[in-house]
């Protein structure tokens, strides 16, 4: 009995935690157990309260407003009520009341609610549920408002107005809104997994985590008017993707996400408009393709990885867009109209950072002090190709301050910055290809171009373009305590000393001015200095796209013009690799001069052999820079294969990665593709190329007649030609009026039908074989033999009388064919011998039944020689060879 009884309370548990659905409705009657629509609970409490732990029991609720405090185990008006979720429990909102799957619903019209405002009407927050809900872990809410909660009190009471968990909740197509704490978590305390939800109005009062405390990744969700004193949205390790985040505030830190030396990795998002410290903060934040945009107290702080971002209009005292605390990396990415209210780095800051910039660009940043652009002050800064433009500083570096630090720039353009002093760059710097043009310093003696501001100060330039640049008025001024060098590639550390003997001097373009030091002197040594330099259009910088780096820039060097191959390839022994547009250096015979390579294009010309048999996709055919990559892809039109390539390049692959170091001659050859996917004696190259048939049909025009037979006899594949066969078939006499040619055709009509044995060909008609001649007649045999292999229908050699019309081997051949077929013509037996005919007794034949249209095999046999054989059935046969009319009848034996 015991036994009995644990295996039955087994099985209950089973049943149990297999999961139930429970349903809830407002308009329910009271009394419902949950168990259907009509029973439903009335209160979600109820159903809650019949819920098992780690059970995976669902609750489907229909819409209307859900109060904690109301249900059978609960006091009303108490604050300390709460929905309380047991582990694994899903709640399921947006209900009509009569669906039968998740998936009829529509919640946009039928919204449920989870408020915490247990005394309707009464908007006082000190009214409202400490928490709506209480969450066990794998808990699930999904198409459910969760709203008025308000966790006003101290511990564990103070964090999570909305949904307190200890442990990790899902949220699905959720609101959390107006929700208050005065410690942590605002929306939610605990660990979230959020899909395509919204948080709004969400407040941690004195703490951290507006809408969220805890370690959150979130997908297509967006969070707005969310406040609080650090993490105005988030406060702990944060994955979001797709995210929106706008006007939310904090006090301190983090006007979106604050996560103190934890992990921020956002992609695709959008932070617009917060307030009140950096949106991002803190941690190690990774930023892919995200915008920042119009953000109070600046866009991100700590050490930052971002590609690919867009940093807008943010502000901040100081590094108006991110401030790097250690080091960072910024990659792809646009800077634009960002400021630094009170101090230095307009777009970045990074004081004692050592951090790299590339491929990206800087335009009308502004600093209240020092670098309009960037500020690395006593650090070390890796600038590659990249554009400043119109950034402003109110004193140092107008578009880079690297004060007591370094800046390594390369490849990059400097124009229409402006400083007090250094209208591009304060104090030392490596230059090596770069363009600086239209730079000004507004104080006397300040460096038009760059302000060297120690005696320890230098700067040293490689194969540069510095022209135009205004020092109050005095053209192109290099100033300071400091050296200007022009140092070479022979063996030389990568920061020379500023006392050191300078040993070799490589070309720059000085484009007319003066180089004033207030010590050292300076020998330019080989140094260019004319004016002016030879650009595409100096007027018209960004060219006609209006976009920097791209192939129409106007600081581009023209063809044959002086920036032209006059550089060094190796200079100060570094391999520049690209220009500020991405071309391969060394186009020429060296390396321009300048920020930009002139453009020696290489040709990729590619032939398809034979002509419309395929094409080749991707890249292609066209003008291609030095080192460029050209994927090329040969794809076989149908009824064609690729074979190989000829030409500079050769092989069998079908995709070729070439490297573009000259010009390119290559032939794609294809060759016909031999397979016969519909299995009707043409191959795919001759029904696409040659005669448009249907690969996948043997009968295109599906009169019957396979492709192949019309085409071997002349028929047209694509025209049905059973209204001619069966004019000729049924009035023989018109073959008189044919020509020669009409015959020949109409003998191969015949060998058609034989063939195919829809009716019974025209020289079934024993007068129409005088029409024919002697080649006529030699393909009546071959109809004959035909005929003979066809299942269908009995040939014309049923017809007695043009059996005279073969010979011997005509005869055999038809007897191994159709083993049987003139044996059923009791007057043609005589024309076999009797080992023949004993043959034949004892031969199958494959005959349709008239009516069915169906099969049956036959054993012929001998009337006398059916004693001791059981006759099962017997069967009727219908053949017509000439009219007759006649019927056959067989018996089935066993």
């Amino acid at each position: 009995m015991k036994k009995l009884l644990l295996i039955l309370f087994g099985l209950i548990l089973t049943t149990l935690s297999a999961g139930r659905i429970i349903y809830v409705s407002d308009n329910a009657a009271d009394g419902g157990d949950g168990s259907s629509w009509e029973d439903a609970f009335n209160y979600l409490q109820d159903a809650l309260d019949q819920t098992l732990s780690g059970g995976s029991d669902e609750i489907w609720i229909t819409s209307g407003i859900y109060y904690p405090d109301d249900g059978v185990s609960v006091s009303s008006g108490d604050r300390l009520a709460t929905f309380a979720l047991k582990s694994g429990i899903a709640i399921y909102g947006g209900f009509a009341g009569d669906e039968l799957s998740i998936e009829e619903r529509v919640p946009q019209e039928n919204p449920t609610i989870l408020s915490g405002e247990i005394f309707p009407g009464v908007e006082n927050s000190l009214f409202w549920s400490l928490h709506v809900i209480k969450a066990g872990d794998q808990s699930t809410l999904d198409n459910l408002i969760i709203e008025k909660g308000n966790a006003n009190g101290s511990g564990e009471l103070g964090k999570g107005g909305g949904i307190y968990t200890v442990s990790e909740i899902v949220l699905v197509d959720c609101t959390l809104r107006n929700n208050s704490a005065n410690g942590y978590g605002g929306g939610v305390f605990g660990n979230v997994k959020a899909s395509t939800s919204s948080f709004t109005n969400n407040t941690a009062n004195d703490g951290q985590g507006g809408a969220i405390y805890g370690d959150t990744t979130a997908d297509n969700c967006t969070f707005t008017e969310n406040s609080g004193s650090q993490g105005a949205v988030i406060f702990g390790n944060a994955n979001v993707t797709n995210c929106i985040f706008e006007g939310n505030l904090a006090v301190v830190r983090g006007s979106a996400i604050s996560a103190f030396k934890l992990t921020v990795n956002a992609e695709n998002c959008i932070f617009k408009n917060n307030t009140g410290g950096r949106a991002v903060s803190n941690g190690d934040p990774t930023l892919i393709d995200c915008v920042f945009e119009g953000n109070v107290g600046g866009a991100v702080e700590g050490n930052v990885n971002a590609e690919g971002c867009e940093f807008i209009n943010n502000s901040s005292a100081g590094g108006g867009a991110l401030s790097i605390k250690n080091s960072g990396k910024i990659e792809n990415c646009k800077f634009y109209g960002n400021t630094a209210t009170t101090v230095t780095g307009g777009a970045i800051s990074g004081a004692f950072a050592n951090f790299t910039v590339s491929q990206s660009e800087f335009r009308n940043n502004s600093a209240s002090t020092d670098g309009g652009a960037i500020s690395g002050a006593f650090g070390e800064i890796s600038i590659n190709a990249c554009i400043f433009d119109s950034n402003t500083a109110n004193e140092n570096g107008g578009a880079v301050d690297a004060r007591e630090g370094i800046a390594k720039i390369r490849n990059s353009v400097f124009f229409r910055n402006s400083g007090k002093q250094g209208g591009a760059i304060n104090d030392s710097a490596e230059l090596i290809n770069c363009t600086i043009q239209s730079n000004v310093s507004s104080q006397v003696d300040s460096g038009g171009a760059v302000k060297l501001q120690t005696e320890s100060s230098y700067t040293v330039l490689f194969n540069c373009v510095v022209s135009g640049n205004l020092s109050n008025g005095i053209l192109n001024h290099f100033a300071g305590l400091g050296e200007v060098r022009d140092y070479a590639a022979i063996p030389e550390p990568d920061f020379p000393d500023p006392n050191a003997p300078e040993i070799i001097r490589y070309p720059n373009l000085i484009g007319g001015g003066v180089v004033n030091l207030t010590s050292n002197s300076v020998d330019l040594g080989e140094t260019l200095i004319v004016s002016p330099p030879e650009y595409l259009n100096l007027e018209n910088p960004e060219g006609l796209d209006g976009t920097w780096g791209t192939t129409d820039d106007g600081l581009r060097p023209i063809e044959n013009g002086n920036l032209e191959d006059a550089a060094d390839r190796n200079a100060f022994g570094e391999f520049l690799g690209y220009d500020v547009v991405g071309f391969y250096r060394d186009q020429g015979s060296n390396v321009d001069l300048g920020a930009y390579e002139f453009d020696h294009p290489f040709a990729l010309n590619i032939t398809i052999f034979p002509e419309d048999s395929g094409n080749v996709s991707e890249s292609g055919n066209g003008l291609y820079d030095k080192k460029a990559v050209s994927t090329i892809n040969a794809e076989p039109f149908l009824g064609y294969v690729f074979d190989h390539w000829e030409g500079d390049v050769t092989g069998f692959q079908e995709i070729l990665n070439l490297t573009m170091e000259s010009d390119i001659n290559i032939i794609a050859v294809f060759a016909q593709d031999l397979s016969d996917t519909d299995l009707d004696g043409l191959s795919l190259y001759e029904e696409t190329v040659l005669y448009s048939t249907d690969p996948n049909k043997d009968d295109t025009d599906t009169d019957g007649f396979d492709d192949k037979f019309e085409i071997d006899n002349g028929l047209d594949p694509l025209v049905n030609d059973t209204p001619l066969l069966e004019l000729i078939q049924n009035n023989p006499s018109l073959i008189e009026l044919f020509s020669r040619i009409d015959l020949d055709n109409t003998v191969a009509i015949a060998k058609q039908d034989a063939a195919d044995a829809r009716e019974q060909e025209i020289i079934a008609n024993p007068q129409s074989v005088e029409l024919y001649s002697q080649s006529d007649l030699d393909g009546a045999k071959e109809i004959a033999k035909a005929a003979g292999r066809v299942e269908e229908k009995i040939a014309i050699k049923l017809n007695p009388k043009s059996v005279g019309l073969f010979d011997q081997s005509d005869i055999n051949q038809t007897i191994e064919d159709t083993k049987a077929a003139v044996v059923l013509d009791p007057s043609s037996i005589g024309l076999y011998s009797d080992q023949e005919i004993t043959y034949l007794n004892f031969a199958k034949i494959r005959v349709r039944i008239e009516q069915s249209g169906t099969f049956i095999d036959l054993d012929i046999l001998k009337s006398e020689e059916l004693i001791n054989w059981t006759v099962i059935g017997t069967i009727s046969i219908k053949i017509d060879p000439q009219g007759s009319q006649q019927f056959f009848t067989f018996d089935l034996v066993e």
